[in-house]
């Protein structure tokens, strides 16, 4: 998840079922809420009948494993909620905080943070203290973005970036330049694995490989995870365990549209630190930066922001072969302009690859680009997909001309219902951020994401990345 350059968000989904003056008294509305117009704001827009409780901010007071209090960490990203017994209104979040600053209270680089929350009548609120995670004992992190809860507990965080040379690492996170090497700097970008009881880091997991994660995704055998990849070009990855519920030891497999889909991977520990190269001389597909994912009837659904003047002539040339939904994309021998990304389906049954939806106008005059986070869920028995938005740029279209002409931006979250393929947008993110770790309780009825990056200028809540529970559901 990449800032625009610029001056410079989520998900959600259904509302209350009303009554209509053309239907029947007691039959419920069909649809799911009006949805809001696009619109600039400093404030989170939602569809009528929702609010927002604010749990954990950027610089709220985390305390240590040694019991010492500081201001947490910022750039709150990936939030999973841990249910207690399975309960929608008692559990622990987990953040990850997509940081690469020096902290040595907290530990360097990226982080985490844990809590326990609690709805009470209508209202979440924090439990006791929130705490940190320190990423020390397995070499610290960099940019901890998204992930998923392993079937046997744990959480896998994302590594969103590595430093392609020694001199890029941040300040001490080496403790003298004699150790500025090539196996230090190699420790970051990598499946990080996490033991939300403990909490602490497990381990690096090295074989998913090292380069710029952004997502997982485990699937039902227990055995496999969908890795995604946030760069451009992209590779999509997938993981094999050795042995249900251990994802220690496995093989590592790239994407191929055609032909056999799944390209073994070499396990050797310099081919997977360079894992994303490998691939690619070995005839992998290439995406615009995959995102986040979600499993959801034998699909993996998966967004591709995109990008803006792409060149893959190099690739190429190295054996990559572009996705061929970037066909009708090309001007120029492997050049591309990309600007509004899609939703893509992996169908586990044959792993073939489908467009599930292309970024664009939308039937209500708005614009769904570059998406970033993804989830879903189930509303009267229908499925629905959710989407956040982390726009590439400004221009064709993807802010209003308002916006535009001051050169500042807006992230909006849209929903769409699988059986009817209707997008419709569900909220706009406060100006300057995009929302990311959408995460809904077991009964649907409470969202939990952060509003992450606002414009320091916003009002409050949003001057400042915020972890939200939304309700209205």
């Amino acid at each position: 998840m990449k800032r625009l350059l610029v001056a410079f968000t989520a998900f959600l989904f259904f509302s209350c079922s009303t009554n209509s003056s053309s239907q029947p008294p007691n039959e419920e509305k069909k649809h799911l809420f009006d949805g809001v117009k696009e619109k600039e704001s400093e404030e989170l827009e939602l569809p009528k009948g929702f609010s927002f409780d604010v749990l954990f901010q950027e610089g709220d007071e985390v305390e240590t494993e040694e019991g010492t209090k500081h201001p947490s960490k910022g750039s709150h990203d990936l939030v999973i909620y841990l249910p207690d017994e399975g309960s929608s209104d008692e559990g622990e979040l987990f953040v990850s905080h997509e940081s690469a600053d020096l902290n040595k209270e907290l530990g360097n680089g990226g982080g985490a943070s844990i809590f326990k929350v609690q709805k009470k009548k209508k209202d979440w609120k924090v439990k006791g203290d929130i705490k940190n995670i320190n990423f020390q004992n397995v070499g610290f992190t960099m940019r901890n973005c998204g992930g998923k809860t392993t079937p046997y507990g744990t959480i896998l965080m994302a590594e969103e970036t590595y430093p392609n040379k020694p001199e890029e690492l941040i300040g001490n996170i080496v403790a003298s330049k004699k150790q500025l090497n090539d196996t230090l700097h190699q420790n970051f970008g990598w499946m990080v694995e996490v033991d939300p009881k403990t909490r602490k880091p497990i381990r690096k997991l090295t074989g998913m490989g090292r380069y710029s994660h952004e997502d997982a995704i485990c699937l039902p055998d227990n055995r496999s995870v969908i890795l995604t990849n946030d760069e451009s070009p992209a590779v999509l990855f997938k993981f094999v365990a050795e042995k249900e519920n251990d994802f220690s030891k496995g093989q590592l497999y790239a994407y191929r549209e055609k032909g056999a889909h799944w390209i073994a991977l070499p396990m050797a520990l310099d081919s997977l630190k360079n894992a994303k190269a490998v691939a690619i001389n070995k005839g992998a597909t290439l995406f615009a930066r995959l995102e986040w994912g979600t499993l959801l009837n034998n699909n993996v659904y998966l967004t591709e922001t995109g990008h803006d003047s792409i060149d893959w002539n190099k690739a190429v040339a190295k054996g990559g072969v572009p996705a061929s939904h970037f066909n009708k994309l090309q001007y120029a021998p492997n050049k591309y302009n990309d600007w509004y990304g899609r939703v893509l389906g992996l169908d586990l049954s044959n792993d073939s690859l489908f467009v599930q939806l292309e970024g664009g106008k939308t039937e209500d005059g708005g614009m769904f680009s570059n998406p970033d986070c993804i989830s879903n869920f189930r509303w009267k028995g229908n499925d629905y997909l959710m989407m956040s938005e982390d726009i590439t740029g400004l221009s064709n279209g993807r802010v209003s001309a308002d916006a535009f002409a001051k050169n500042t931006y807006y992230n909006e979250v849209y929903i769409q219902e699988l059986a009817t393929g209707k997008v419709t947008r569900f909220a706009t993110a406060p100006r300057g951020s995009e929302t990311t770790g959408l995460f809904f309780t077991p009964d649907y009825n409470t969202l939990f994401l952060s509003i992450q990056h606002p414009t320091e200028s916003n009002k409050a809540p949003f001057s400042k990345t915020s972890v939200i529970a939304i309700k209205g559901f």
